[in-house]
């Protein structure tokens, strides 16, 4: 199991039954699932491990998948994410952009129905620009 999870070979790691690990182990298998995308696996563990860490990182990994969701229009998808978001100031910035996002769709649906295709391109740019700047915050801290 270690070795597999320091090798990041993480469908090997996600294989091992967790009623069969310690808690640094499960922690070490929610972070597996985490890497895979697997949200609600890892928030199912945590859900018993009440992991100050994997709270955090289900955190960003909500937030993320939020903003992916706003630059695909898809507001009430980013709003469920919105809700599973623990700490505040994390879902006071994805409700700003959620905001933001409402608002650019709203443009772009207008340009569409005035068939005016540079403003339509323009908003639509800024749309999958939405959250960049945090992009770049975390790799600052990394």
């Amino acid at each position: 199991f270690d070795l597999s999870f320091f090798n990041k070979e993480w469908l090997t790691v996600i294989k091992i039954q967790p009623e069969n690990l310690t808690d640094k182990r499960q922690v070490m298998l929610a972070l597996a699932y985490l890497e895979l995308n697997q949200l609600e696996e890892a928030q199912i563990l945590n859900k018993h491990l009440e992991s100050e860490e994997l709270t955090i990182k289900l955190d960003q990994s909500y937030f993320k998948r939020g903003i992916s969701f706003l630059k695909e229009k898809k507001i009430e998808e980013a709003k469920k994410n919105l809700a599973l978001i623990q700490e505040e100031e994390k879902k006071s910035v994805l409700q700003i952009h959620i905001n933001h996002a409402s608002i650019m769709i709203d443009f772009i649906h207008l340009y569409q129905k005035n068939e005016d295709k540079e403003n339509q391109l323009l908003w639509e740019q800024r749309l999958k620009k939405l959250g960049d700047e945090e992009k770049g915050d975390e790799e600052k801290k990394k």
